[in-house]
């Protein structure tokens, strides 16, 4: 069964969203941004982006409380915007504050078997 144009038309502009957001959204455990910018497209507007199959997210809750999924609804500033730079450069100094942020899936795995070795007492060898 193909999708119908209404899903496909959301699907692009998701993609589109993807595209234009996540190179300025950074991980929250290794600091990189959340898509790389060189695999970003830089074209918006027609919704021809590319798929971001391999790109693996996850949401972290900083409290570990799974259920607690809270959001503030205002951004917090995180040092100085210059308005001579671009619009990009502007944005990716804010950051949406709360319980939950966006990383990497490798790097929230990493932190995960971090907590769970600390919380066991074992050592690294």
């Amino acid at each position: 069964m193909s999708m119908t144009n209404k899903s496909r038309t959301e699907l692009r502009t998701l993609r589109e969203v993807a595209h234009f957001l996540l190179p300025l959204v950074c991980c929250e455990f290794c600091r990189k941004p959340l898509l790389d910018p060189k695999m970003a497209d830089k074209v918006f507007g027609d919704k021809r982006h590319t798929p971001l199959k391999k790109l693996k997210l996850t949401v972290h809750h900083r409290n570990g409380k799974h259920r607690d999924n809270k959001r503030e609804k205002y951004m917090q500033r995180q040092g100085s915007v210059q308005y001579g730079d671009a619009i990009p450069k502007m944005l990716s100094q804010f950051a949406i504050c709360g319980n939950t942020s966006l990383a990497h899936r490798p790097c929230h795995q990493k932190y995960e078997m971090t907590l769970t070795h600390k919380e066991k007492g074992l050592k690294k060898k």
